[in-house]
């Protein structure tokens, strides 16, 4: 286990006294300002600048460190907060929060600095890619808890300052990049006399003296006139408080709220938020000219895209929502829509719930468009192809790590180029690369489809990038998912055979010379959340081990996302190519195909209102019902089996296998869908004699 750095003399360089801003001097466990004399006590080698405990209770603290101490930091979080709700947990673990990482391209000696730290998950995702992360936090055992953290970790990169963010003790042009991640709402809150938005402007102007040239702001908060919040209350306790001027919700929010954070100001309206244009003046004030917004959907702490906020991106974006398969509800869907038309509008703006906002010290540009990572990706297109005003939407952020950027012409619906970024050691753009010479070489094949063109690829800091073209045509997702229910089954009957034929293509270009990992053992066993009887369970382990042996190749994901219709040509297009795998069922792809299809699947009795329950109707009713889809899934099925080499192969064990492997693909993703296939791999096994393809 490595030890984290104690008071050093480049510790000390990026401090100064925070009341007259002059260098420190380290004494005998304690710094010493060296203009006014000022002293503050360092213990276990952290400065301590503040004595607040926070609200965390002396026990509750005493408990969490030494679970942390004994069973490690996650068992600790596991057994404090998740009890407590699942938001702050995942809080607290997921380094989802630090999405926006790939956004910046910070370089391998980036000095960064994050500011109510708490749990230390931003810090942990900084410390993993930055040469240097200073972590200043109040609250003393938050702090001791995130050093336990990155000693668990082996970081040792990682410095800890307890101070308060009104006073940092921060020098002058240290740091490429600081995080204030909730924290600008919640800063100042304990004082009684100050309007917040003066505190705020010092607080601003203090980070910004702080940074270096060239240097990075980045702010998570909530948009004063969000949606949720117009339909609630704020962190006062008081429905519509933020709706009122800061001065009248002064007067009304004491004496009608019953929070707890009012009793730490009883006074003024302690936790001030801001719109757009709200938080653009104060920013502007506090000397950053220039801010990019996105809209942290669903939330900045566990975002699963950032999406600029101009009209065009967020049009884009909640169209691509409307084609999720994974949508709730009918009515959901028409919230969805009339989100679109206000995007199209350009209304959405005003009323998204939470912002990310990434501002820029110097006058430089937007940071957006200065980004080296869409700088770096511009720069592959040929000169006269190049986007002059490029907006970067980041979508598809994974737990596992992996994001894609969606770069667009300013005001323009379509994607230029697609970036997409993993921890180093992804086999995607390789495998790419050959499955577009291979696909180039295939004219005239039958089967045949179109994959993106792979542009180049570059490496910035601990991340890589790949840079492509963007499919043609529009995905299937969205031409079944955005159609009436009543015309769904047609895009079934036509495209999705389609779809099927071009899998058999995928499979034979796969085994021409292209280098595909072989699958994980684990992949081919029943996940423990599953319960099967011993027959079933000894024929799919007998499945497993035949085609594991026999090699057969599968795109991985071939679902109704990753597949578009270019009309014009009338051509399939095939994208993500990050999970090829070898060892599978023939059949996989497309029955991976025909499940993803099946959140289309329009119920004929009144459809159940708790999704897990829907998914499972809906199921049922695609391979284990009598009607037109089921028998559309059977036909395609047959068909598929009849192309391939292996005639004899049992479409039902087949079926079986694959719902077994795409359980765990799930579960080594951390994806919400993993328990959700296990309890369908239980449902086919118990509804066997109806499975439509029964004895084929």
């Amino acid at each position: 286990m490595l030890t984290q750095p104690l008071v050093s003399q480049s510790f000390l360089d990026a401090l100064e006294c925070p009341q007259c801003s002059v260098g420190l001097h380290l004494g005998n466990d304690e710094l010493e300002c060296i203009q006014c004399g000022a002293r503050w006590p360092v213990i276990d080698g952290i400065p301590c600048f503040s004595n607040g405990d926070g609200d965390l209770s002396q026990t509750d603290a005493e408990s969490l460190l030494l679970d942390t101490a004994r069973y490690g930091w996650q068992a600790a979080i596991e057994d404090h907060l998740a009890r407590n709700g699942q938001m702050r947990h995942s809080m607290a673990i997921r380094q989802q929060r630090a999405a926006w990482l790939p956004l910046i391209g910070l370089r391998d000696d980036a000095i960064a600095l994050d500011i109510g730290s708490g749990y230390g998950t931003i810090t942990h995702a900084l410390a993993t890619t930055v040469h240097k992360v200073y972590s200043v936090e109040a609250v003393p055992a938050l702090l001791e808890f995130t050093r336990l953290r990155m000693q668990q970790e082996d970081l040792a990169n990682v410095y800890f300052v307890r101070g308060e963010a009104t006073e940092l003790p921060l020098a002058e042009n240290v740091f490429d990049l600081v995080v204030v991640n909730t924290k600008l709402e919640l800063v100042g809150e304990g004082r009684t006399k100050e309007d917040p938005r003066e505190i705020h402007v010092r607080f601003l102007r203090r980070l910004q003296r702080s940074l270096k040239p060239g240097g990075v702001l980045i702010i998570g908060g909530k948009n004063r006139f969000g949606h949720q919040r117009l339909r609630g209350t704020d962190h006062s306790g008081v429905p519509l408080t933020n709706l009122r001027s800061p001065s009248i919700a002064s007067l009304v929010s004491p004496h009608q709220s019953t929070h707890y954070r009012t009793e730490l100001n009883p006074i003024i309206q302690h936790r001030h938020t801001y719109c757009e244009y709200g938080y653009k003046k104060l920013l502007l004030e506090s000397g950053f000219p220039f801010a990019t917004f996105y809209w942290a959907y669903p939330r900045y702490n566990r975002p699963s895209a950032l999406v600029s906020t101009e009209r065009q991106p967020l049009a884009a974006h909640v169209l691509r929502t409307i084609s999720d398969p994974s949508l709730g509800s009918r009515a959901g869907r028409w919230g969805r829509l009339l989100k679109f038309k206000l995007a199209r509008l350009g209304l959405l703006r005003f009323f998204i719930a939470e912002f990310l906002i990434i501002a820029a010290k110097d006058g430089n540009g937007d940071p957006s468009q200065n980004s080296k990572v869409i700088q770096s990706a511009n720069s592959l297109l040929p000169k006269e192809s190049r986007i002059t005003n490029p907006v970067g939407y980041l979508c598809s952020i994974t737990e596992a790590g992996k994001s894609v950027i969606l770069l667009s012409e300013h005001n323009e619906f379509r994607t230029r180029l697609v970036i997409k970024t993993w921890a180093r050691g992804s086999t995607e753009p390789g495998t790419l690369v050959q499955v577009h010479s291979r696909v180039s070489e295939a004219e005239a094949e039958t089967d045949r489809f179109m994959v993106p063109a792979p542009l180049g690829s570059f490496t910035l800091n601990s991340r890589s990038y790949a840079v492509e073209t963007p499919a043609e045509g529009k995905s299937i997702a969205a031409l079944i998912l955005n159609s009436p229910p009543r015309k769904r089954l047609r895009f079934l009957e036509v495209q999705l055979p389609m779809c099927a034929r071009a899998a058999m293509g995928v499979s034979r270009v796969l085994s021409a010379t292209v280098a595909v990992p072989g699958i994980d053992s684990t992949w081919l066993t029943i996940p423990d959340q599953t319960l099967l009887d011993r027959q079933i369970a000894s024929y799919i382990n007998m499945e497993a081990s035949r085609w594991k042996a026999q090699g057969v190749r599968a795109h991985g994901d071939f679902s109704i996302e990753n597949i578009f219709w270019e009309a014009s040509g009338r051509r399939i297009w095939i994208i993500d190519w990050a999970h090829v795998i070898e060892g599978v069922p023939p059949l996989y792809d497309v029955i991976t195909l025909l499940l993803s299809a099946v959140p289309a699947l329009a119920l004929e009795h009144r459809e159940a209102n708790n999704h897990d329950v829907r998914s499972e109707q809906q199921f049922l009713a695609a391979f284990f019902g009598a009607g037109a889809w089921a028998k559309a899934n059977a036909k395609i099925l047959h068909t598929a089996r009849a192309r391939m080499e292996h005639t004899n192969l049992d479409i039902w064990k087949q079926f079986l296998l694959s719902l077994v492997i795409r359980a765990n693909d799930f579960f080594a993703r951390k994806s919400k869908l993993a328990n959700q296939y296990c309890r369908l791999i239980e449902l086919a096994s118990k509804n066997r004699a109806r499975f439509v393809c029964l004895g084929s």
